[in-house]
């Protein structure tokens, strides 16, 4: 999944949000509920949130992504502006996951018509740079 739509908040009633939702998440997460189930002592979340595929392109596309995310925000408009309202919501942002390219200088390009859906929303954006190993890359 390589843009994701987070919302988070310390005092978020992530489940009282989804009742009244038409938004599906990927991933529901509880204030106090363990950070990973397979490490018990590896520590609890200090909020709650969700997470929602907005697209599934590859790392090596954002342009796609982008599409995808302007398109997202479009047929989403009334419920993220819910989610954004909802009582508890600290944080809302869309999450693009690229891959760290080997360049002098790496420039990537979010378009006026991303910024200004996701800036009237109240909705950050975020990227996310992961080192992609020469085997994905032949994928």
């Amino acid at each position: 999944m390589s843009c994701l739509l987070r919302a988070t908040g310390e005092n978020f009633e992530v489940d009282a949000f989804l009742q009244t939702s038409k938004l599906r998440p990927n991933t529901v997460q509880h204030k106090g509920q363990l950070r990973r189930k397979n490490k018990p002592d590896g520590g609890k979340s200090e909020f709650s949130g969700l997470s929602c595929v907005v697209s599934e392109k590859d790392f090596n596309d954002l342009e796609g992504q982008i599409a995808e995310a302007i398109e997202f925000l479009k047929s989403n408009r009334v419920h993220l502006q819910k989610l954004v309202k909802f009582p508890g919501i600290e944080d809302v942002r869309l999450d693009f996951g690229i891959e760290r390219r080997d360049e002098f200088s790496q420039c990537d390009y979010f378009p006026s018509k991303l910024l200004c859906l996701a800036g009237e929303l109240g909705i950050g954006i975020e990227l996310s740079q992961y080192p992609i190993s020469p085997k994905q890359k032949t994928k």
